[in-house]
């Protein structure tokens, strides 16, 4: 003990200091000088180291980063460097408590002052040997150790002639191989995005997509990415003092999107499957089917979700609508009358159907001028259906203006000639005052229908004969007895 000091290893009053971390932390002198005027070369200057095992040994070759946190206590009358670690194979022997000869892997040069905060020592190594202990202290003697004399402010500080360090959170750790928290590459599907994480413990953190880090993404612990195509993203940062790199590559896998087709018609009374592709991994309808494929029979809409074999799903719905076959109906069979006119042939229109006369025309309706046999054909997705109609003209119609209703039978009636079969017009006859004697709206060719009738007297009658669409015919006939 320095002579006239009021030094003693229990001193509570060395220096006050908070843990950095927990609850406790350790100390130890580092640094003692004798009195002026006192250099007795046999004398020991005193040092304090301290000795932990690791909890596994180091493997040789292999980086580690090893570490503490130190504070100056403040009653101590000088603070030092070449604060430094040392990693042994084998237990040291410190109970001499005169500075270990050895040269530490970690040594700081400068001298630490500040008291009122914990100041970092540490830094990258290579393990030489599989040590399994680590030594804590100043492993060289006064003459290679820089010192300041701060003077102290405890009243008997001149007696303190050492430095005392605090010392917290040891660490020893290997260095990592994979900087980037995630283990092994990752794949993402098309269209998704996903967050980059590095190690708490890597400083000055840098994102780059080149290997030259020249084009840079981002910085700091976490990346958000959303790459189009495979992807290599670049890490660049510190750790333990030393520049490190890593590298993470993200596979994108495309997805194609499940295909229901181009089919949107369920004809009436039909089925119709469902398939978007063979391949993947699960199917899902929306009416809770998990058939590759789906067999319907009514109209609606129809969605499904699939997921391929790299666990990318997609979606995909379609709108079917009902749809009955084509029907026709061109009427009966008409007249064309003579007087030059045409007759329409028409069909309501539907955008879904497709129409072909047998004139070639391909319209919904056609103007008929002559007469002839007029077929159509309607076409629509679920089939087709055929029609024919008969035009026949009145070009040889022949209306008689003499008959002789007589018992010789000949010329006994009213004969129109000429009229298309199965057709009967609308017959009426007037005697010369304009009075109706007979009408008949399907005429048969049969007026009079007793040619002996006695009040049918010889002379001038008119007639009027009606074919449907066509202007009536009017004329006069002379009966003769």
């Amino acid at each position: 003990m320095p002579e006239g000091g009021d030094y003693n290893e229990l001193n509570p009053h060395i220096g006050s200091q908070s843990p950095r971390t927990g609850n406790r932390f350790g100390g130890i002198f580092t640094f003692s000088r004798r009195p002026i005027g006192y250099e007795n070369p046999r004398d020991t200057l005193y040092r304090e180291y301290l000795q932990a095992w690791l909890s596994e040994s180091l493997v040789p070759g292999k980086s580690y980063c090893a570490g503490m946190y130190v504070s100056p206590a403040e009653q101590p009358r000088y603070v030092a460097n070449n604060m430094g670690i040392y990693f042994s194979d084998n237990i040291l022997d410190i109970t001499s408590r005169e500075h270990i000869p050895v040269e530490p892997v970690i040594l700081e040069d400068a001298v630490i002052s500040n008291t009122t905060d914990w100041t970092y020592v540490g830094g990258p190594f290579t393990a030489s040997s599989a040590s399994r202990y680590l030594v804590l202290g100043n492993f060289f003697d006064n003459a290679h150790t820089k010192f300041i004399d701060k003077g102290g402010t405890h009243p008997q500080a001149y007696s303190y002639r050492f430095a005392y360090y605090f010392i917290d959170d040891v660490s020893v750790v290997q260095f990592p191989e994979q900087l980037i928290t995630t283990i092994e590459n990752i794949s993402i599907c098309e269209g998704k995005d996903l967050t980059l994480q590095a190690r708490d413990d890597i400083e000055a953190i840098q994102w780059f997509n080149d290997p030259e880090y020249t084009n840079l993404k981002g910085t700091g612990a976490t990346i958000r990415v959303s790459p189009e195509v495979t992807t290599t993203y670049y890490l660049k940062g510190k750790f333990c003092k030393w520049d490190v790199f890593d590298q993470i590559t993200v596979t994108v896998h495309p997805f194609t999107q499940p295909d229901l087709g181009d089919k949107t018609i369920l004809c009436e009374g039909t089925t119709m499957t469902l398939d978007p592709g063979l391949g993947y991994q699960s199917y899902e309808w929306n009416n809770s089917s998990t058939d590759s494929s789906l067999v319907i029979g009514v109209p609606g809409r129809y969605a499904v979700t699939v997921i391929n074999t790299v666990g990318c799903s997609g979606t995909t719905e379609i709108e079917i609508n009902s749809l009955a076959k084509p029907t026709l109906e061109l009427g009966e069979d008409k007249i064309l009358c003579p007087e030059g006119g045409q007759i329409k042939l028409r069909v309501p229109y539907k955008a879904e159907e497709s129409y072909l006369w047998s004139t070639g025309e391909t319209s919904n309706a056609i103007a008929v001028r002559q007469e002839g046999d007029y077929s159509m054909k309607v076409t629509n997705i679920c089939g087709e259906i055929s029609d024919t109609v008969k035009i026949e003209t009145l070009d040889k119609l022949f209306i008689p203006n003499i008959i002789t209703p007589n018992e010789d039978a000949l010329n006994t009636f009213f004969t129109i000639q000429g009229m298309p079969a199965d057709t009967y017009p609308a017959v009426s006859i007037f005697n010369r005052y304009g009075n109706s004697i007979f009408y008949d709206a399907a005429y048969k060719n049969n007026w009079p229908e007793s040619p002996s009738r006695e009040d049918l007297s010889s002379g001038i009658y008119y007639y009027l004969v009606e074919v449907h669409g066509c202007k009536p015919f009017k004329g006069w006939l002379q009966i003769m007895r």
